[in-house]
């Protein structure tokens, strides 16, 4: 079952594939400051429709947000891992679950990532 979501003013769209079931919150600087929640999906499972911009300070990871309300709807990042095998040449898109159209994320299992210190 696919579900959508949008940013504040719409001109955003995107769907994955399916509906979440888990999250992570991330308190890295970005995360906390962009207030986002996380599902992962592959590549293959997302589309996205709408006008965008892009800001990464790495290079790394790739932040996606609406140019008109400023909301920051996906990001593009390789498969870090949280014991050393990150796989940088795979990538996989994190979608701010807060973002998903008629979706409660109350009920999503979430793990809590301590970005400030593992990067």
């Amino acid at each position: 079952m696919t579900i959508s979501g949008t940013c504040h003013c719409g001109a955003t769209r995107f769907e994955v594939a399916t509906v979440p079931t888990e999250a992570v919150e991330c308190n890295c600087t970005y995360c906390s400051k962009a207030g986002g929640l996380w599902a992962y999906y592959e590549p293959e499972d997302f589309s996205a429709a709408g006008p965008d911009r892009v800001y990464s300070k790495t290079g790394y990871n790739k932040h996606h947000f609406c140019p008109t309300c400023g909301c920051q709807t996906y990001g593009v990042s390789p498969k870090w891992s949280l014991d050393g095998s990150h796989e940088l040449d795979k990538f996989r898109i994190g979608v701010n679950v807060r973002l998903l159209d008629d979706f409660d994320p109350s009920g999503l299992t979430i793990t809590k990532m301590d970005g400030r210190h593992l990067w």
